[in-house]
């Protein structure tokens, strides 16, 4: 037996303007995470300039490009540390051979 598909009562469906306001409500909820990622930022690129370690890598300790820098001065790693590690590809282990032993 197939099942049958039921539309939802009108007084259930959303209505336009519900839709309207979800949707400005998520674009502004959106903006604000947006703007608390900045200010995390900006405040913690000032403490790097406050303990002398602004401009240096996380991991490596190396200096940090002038241009990445310039691009985003909250760059904790430098160019080599960005650089994602290289795919090894997969090259399964050959099948060992089984001695048949004789019936």
């Amino acid at each position: 037996m197939g099942v049958t598909k039921m539309a939802a009562p009108a007084s259930k469906r959303p209505t336009v303007r519900f839709l309207q306001t979800w949707v400005e409500d998520t674009r502004r909820h959106a903006f604000l995470d947006a703007c608390i990622l900045d200010e995390r930022r900006v405040v913690d690129t000032l403490q790097k300039f406050e303990d002398g370690t602004f401009g240096n890598c996380v991991m490596c300790g190396a200096p940090i490009d002038r241009e990445i820098l310039a691009e985003q001065p909250w760059a904790k790693r430098c160019g080599s540390c960005r650089q994602p590690a290289p795919i090894v590809p997969f090259r399964p282990r050959e099948r060992a051979e089984i001695p048949r032993s004789a019936a």
